[in-house]
């Protein structure tokens, strides 16, 4: 198999994966219209309580609204992952169609960079806002209970390395083209 239909069968696999991060995003996204319109349904059905080690659990005044909010993080996500795939494609397309030096890759590395840098900042701030909701209904027999806001710092890393390859990317299309008027 030649390495240009591997990236054209890579392609084909992000186009893929794009339209099934779509449907699954149109999904949530009716899931969280019902539940905006019928909030009965997140209504609580019992009394949560559990005693593991020093952690002692009481989950009876949970806000209900804690699953409308995964779900629109989820949502966000599910966002973030459908451009990512769609970039990968068009990367993938470009390359196995023999444009490796075009605009289009430029743009899709910079856009691939960026969201990963939005993620590494924001990725724990879902976790901390349920530990902030449910710290106070864990009673700790002893010690102290502290959330911390912490950044993704490998996908930070990732992120800058991927920008920095689209910068470079950039500079070899000017290169490419000035390659081009020259004879």
């Amino acid at each position: 198999m030649k390495k240009t239909n591997m990236y054209l069968i890579l392609s084909f696999v992000m186009n893929m994966l794009f339209w099934i991060t779509v449907v699954i995003l149109f999904l949530v996204i009716a899931a969280i219209s019902v539940v905006s319109i019928d909030s009965s349904i997140l209504q609580e059905k019992g009394n949560l309580q559990m005693h593991i080690g020093v952690f002692d659990f009481h989950l009876t005044e949970v806000s209900p609204y804690l699953a409308l909010m995964k779900g629109i993080l989820f949502g966000i996500g599910g966002v973030f992952s459908a451009v990512m795939f769609w970039n990968f494609k068009v990367l993938f397309r470009n390359t196995g169609n023999g444009q490796l030096f075009v605009r289009s890759n430029a743009k899709a590395i910079f856009t691939i960079g960026t969201i990963m840098l939005i993620s590494s900042l924001v990725s724990n701030i879902p976790k901390v806002y349920v530990a902030n909701k449910v710290a106070p209904r864990i009673h700790l027999t002893h010690g102290n209970l502290d959330i911390v806001y912490s950044v993704n710092t490998p996908l930070l890393y990732s992120s800058i390395f991927i920008l920095l390859l689209g910068v470079f990317f950039n500079k070899a299309i000017k290169i490419a083209k000035e390659n081009e008027l020259t004879i």
